[in-house]
């Protein structure tokens, strides 16, 4: 019987970590930054770095981190919004863990140029606000939206 709801609680926890945000797209077309490129791109590879934003943990507590910065280098498959002429991309994304191939293999990210600093940090020009896939229910009606805006 403890085995059994230990492997629930497993599953929960499994599900919590895997689960789809069902946050509404906040960069509608119309809203996106005028310095903003929308891509549609095939994730090459996907390394974490070492490098992860300052904790907001309160003097002397421990804090566990759960974001980190990972680089992406992707194949440009077509140019959604903006100006963009290379057939690779470089960014950097905030993350807890990496996708499966299934939602890196076709997705939309929405870049904006990273800040010198982070640049030499990490080696990257841009910064994804957003990576949609349609392979999450939650992400097709904003991918639809992207499109409107071509």
């Amino acid at each position: 019987m403890i085995r059994f709801f230990a492997n629930i609680a497993l599953c929960l926890i499994m599900l919590g970590c895997g689960g789809v945000s069902v946050r509404s797209l906040s960069a509608a077309p119309n809203n996106l930054p005028t310095d903003a490129v929308v891509l549609r791109v095939e994730v090459l590879e996907n390394v974490f770095t070492d490098f992860r934003p300052k904790p907001d943990c309160p003097e002397g507590q421990q804090c566990i981190e759960f974001y980190g910065w990972a680089k992406y280098r992707a194949r440009v498959r077509e140019v959604i919004s903006g100006d963009w002429d290379p057939v690779e991309v470089t960014f950097a994304r905030l993350e807890h863990g990496s996708y499966v191939d299934k939602v890196t293999r076709d997705c939309y990210v929405i870049l904006h140029p990273a800040s010198p600093d982070f640049q030499s940090k990490l080696g990257v020009p841009f910064i994804a606000e957003k990576l949609l896939s349609n392979f999450f229910e939650s992400d097709r009606a904003a991918i639809k939206d992207l499109l409107k805006g071509r």
